[in-house]
Protein backbone atom coordinates (compact mmCIF):
# COMPACT_ATOMS: atom_id res chain seq x y z
CA UNK A 1 0.00 0.00 0.00
CA UNK A 2 1.21 2.99 -1.11
CA UNK A 3 1.00 5.94 1.28
CA UNK A 4 -0.05 9.35 0.05
CA UNK A 5 2.27 12.20 0.87
CA UNK A 6 0.77 14.77 3.15
CA UNK A 7 0.42 18.10 1.53
CA UNK A 8 2.67 20.97 3.34
CA UNK A 9 1.13 23.99 3.99
CA UNK A 10 2.38 26.11 0.97
CA UNK A 11 1.01 23.25 -0.82
CA UNK A 12 -2.25 23.55 0.28
CA UNK A 13 -2.07 27.27 -0.12
CA UNK A 14 -1.00 27.18 -3.44
CA UNK A 15 -3.90 24.92 -4.30
CA UNK A 16 -6.60 26.71 -2.24
CA UNK A 17 -5.58 29.79 -4.15
CA UNK A 18 -5.22 28.65 -8.01
CA UNK A 19 -8.98 26.99 -6.97
CA UNK A 20 -10.44 30.29 -6.10
CA UNK A 21 -8.54 32.69 -8.28
CA UNK A 22 -7.96 30.52 -11.33
CA UNK A 23 -8.64 33.30 -13.54
CA UNK A 24 -6.35 35.46 -11.92
CA UNK A 25 -4.03 33.82 -10.41
CA UNK A 26 -1.28 36.22 -12.00
CA UNK A 27 -2.48 39.55 -10.64
CA UNK A 28 -2.56 37.82 -6.66
CA UNK A 29 0.70 39.44 -4.66
CA UNK A 30 1.77 36.80 -2.68
CA UNK A 31 3.95 37.94 0.79
CA UNK A 32 5.98 35.29 2.37
CA UNK A 33 7.81 35.26 5.79
CA UNK A 34 10.77 35.04 3.82
CA UNK A 35 12.51 34.54 0.26
CA UNK A 36 13.04 30.98 1.37
CA UNK A 37 9.41 29.97 0.85
CA UNK A 38 9.09 31.41 -2.49
CA UNK A 39 11.61 29.11 -3.76
CA UNK A 40 8.96 26.53 -2.46
CA UNK A 41 6.35 28.09 -4.06
CA UNK A 42 8.04 28.25 -7.63
CA UNK A 43 9.11 24.56 -7.46
CA UNK A 44 5.63 23.43 -6.73
CA UNK A 45 3.78 25.81 -9.29
CA UNK A 46 6.85 23.85 -11.75
CA UNK A 47 5.31 20.67 -10.08
CA UNK A 48 2.24 21.11 -11.18
CA UNK A 49 3.15 21.59 -14.56
CA UNK A 50 0.47 23.97 -15.57
CA UNK A 51 1.21 26.91 -17.88
CA UNK A 52 1.11 30.20 -15.55
CA UNK A 53 2.14 33.73 -15.47
CA UNK A 54 3.21 34.02 -11.65
CA UNK A 55 1.65 35.87 -9.02
CA UNK A 56 3.95 38.42 -7.97
CA UNK A 57 6.36 37.31 -4.72
CA UNK A 58 7.42 38.77 -2.18
CA UNK A 59 9.21 38.56 1.29
CA UNK A 60 7.79 40.80 4.05
CA UNK A 61 10.68 42.68 3.66
CA UNK A 62 11.03 42.99 0.24
CA UNK A 63 7.15 44.04 0.61
CA UNK A 64 7.60 47.03 3.85
CA UNK A 65 10.45 48.49 1.15
CA UNK A 66 8.51 48.19 -1.82
CA UNK A 67 6.05 50.69 -0.06
CA UNK A 68 8.30 52.64 1.37
CA UNK A 69 10.04 55.94 0.18
CA UNK A 70 13.16 55.54 2.29
CA UNK A 71 16.10 52.89 1.09
CA UNK A 72 17.17 50.61 3.30
CA UNK A 73 21.19 50.92 3.68
CA UNK A 74 23.44 48.08 3.95
CA UNK A 75 25.83 47.55 7.25
CA UNK A 76 28.89 49.46 5.26
CA UNK A 77 26.73 52.39 4.78
CA UNK A 78 25.27 52.52 8.16
CA UNK A 79 28.93 52.09 9.57
CA UNK A 80 29.58 55.51 7.90
CA UNK A 81 26.21 57.04 9.25
CA UNK A 82 27.39 55.51 12.98
CA UNK A 83 30.60 56.48 12.22
CA UNK A 84 29.09 60.28 11.89
CA UNK A 85 26.99 60.01 15.25
CA UNK A 86 30.06 58.40 17.40
CA UNK A 87 32.56 61.19 15.95
CA UNK A 88 29.90 63.57 16.95
CA UNK A 89 29.55 62.36 20.58
CA UNK A 90 32.81 61.66 21.02
CA UNK A 91 34.71 64.67 19.89
CA UNK A 92 38.82 64.43 19.88
CA UNK A 93 38.05 61.17 21.74
CA UNK A 94 37.11 59.58 18.68
CA UNK A 95 38.78 56.18 17.33
CA UNK A 96 40.01 56.41 14.08
CA UNK A 97 37.17 54.39 12.07
CA UNK A 98 39.66 51.30 11.43
CA UNK A 99 39.17 50.86 14.98
CA UNK A 100 35.70 52.14 15.38
CA UNK A 101 34.63 49.57 12.45
CA UNK A 102 35.75 46.67 14.68
CA UNK A 103 32.74 46.74 17.24
CA UNK A 104 30.27 48.97 15.09
CA UNK A 105 28.59 45.91 13.23
CA UNK A 106 28.19 45.02 16.43
CA UNK A 107 26.58 47.67 17.38
CA UNK A 108 24.38 48.42 14.49
CA UNK A 109 23.32 44.70 14.98
CA UNK A 110 21.98 45.28 18.26
CA UNK A 111 20.64 48.16 18.00
CA UNK A 112 18.52 46.12 14.92
CA UNK A 113 17.47 43.81 17.10
CA UNK A 114 15.99 46.68 19.53
CA UNK A 115 14.50 47.90 16.65
CA UNK A 116 12.72 44.45 15.76
CA UNK A 117 11.82 43.84 18.98
CA UNK A 118 10.48 47.38 19.81
CA UNK A 119 12.30 47.25 22.93
CA UNK A 120 12.80 50.47 25.43
CA UNK A 121 16.08 51.66 24.37
CA UNK A 122 16.59 53.58 27.76
CA UNK A 123 15.88 51.46 30.08
CA UNK A 124 18.10 48.17 28.27
CA UNK A 125 21.02 50.92 28.26
CA UNK A 126 20.76 51.80 31.98
CA UNK A 127 20.04 48.21 32.96
CA UNK A 128 23.53 47.17 30.92
CA UNK A 129 25.27 50.38 31.87
CA UNK A 130 23.95 49.62 35.40
CA UNK A 131 25.11 46.04 35.60
CA UNK A 132 28.43 46.38 34.31
CA UNK A 133 29.25 48.89 36.89
CA UNK A 134 27.97 46.29 39.44
CA UNK A 135 30.19 43.71 38.32
CA UNK A 136 33.28 46.09 38.34
CA UNK A 137 32.03 47.39 42.12
CA UNK A 138 35.17 46.23 44.48
CA UNK A 139 34.11 48.11 47.47
CA UNK A 140 37.28 50.42 46.74
CA UNK A 141 39.57 47.76 47.17
CA UNK A 142 41.09 48.69 44.07
CA UNK A 143 40.48 51.60 41.76
CA UNK A 144 39.20 50.73 38.00
CA UNK A 145 41.68 50.40 35.63
CA UNK A 146 41.90 53.30 32.50
CA UNK A 147 40.48 50.61 30.53
CA UNK A 148 37.02 49.68 32.92
CA UNK A 149 36.78 53.55 33.28
CA UNK A 150 36.53 53.43 29.44
CA UNK A 151 34.51 50.55 28.91
CA UNK A 152 31.94 51.86 31.67
CA UNK A 153 31.72 55.54 29.92
CA UNK A 154 31.03 53.80 26.98
CA UNK A 155 28.20 51.80 28.35
CA UNK A 156 26.93 54.82 29.68
CA UNK A 157 26.92 56.74 26.25
CA UNK A 158 25.33 53.77 24.16
CA UNK A 159 21.46 55.61 24.61
CA UNK A 160 23.05 58.24 22.96
CA UNK A 161 24.55 56.59 20.05
CA UNK A 162 20.91 54.88 19.25
CA UNK A 163 19.16 58.21 19.80
CA UNK A 164 20.91 60.60 17.59
CA UNK A 165 21.65 57.23 15.50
Amino acid sequence: MVSKKQKTFIEELIDKLLIDYTRNFSQLCIITPNRRAQVFIKNYLQEKGIPMLLPTLFSIDDFIQHLSPYTILDNIDLSFELYLVYKELEGEDAQPFEHFIKWATVLINDFNEIDMHLGDANALFNYLSDDYAIREWNLGIKDLTDFQKNYLAFFHKLNDYYQYF
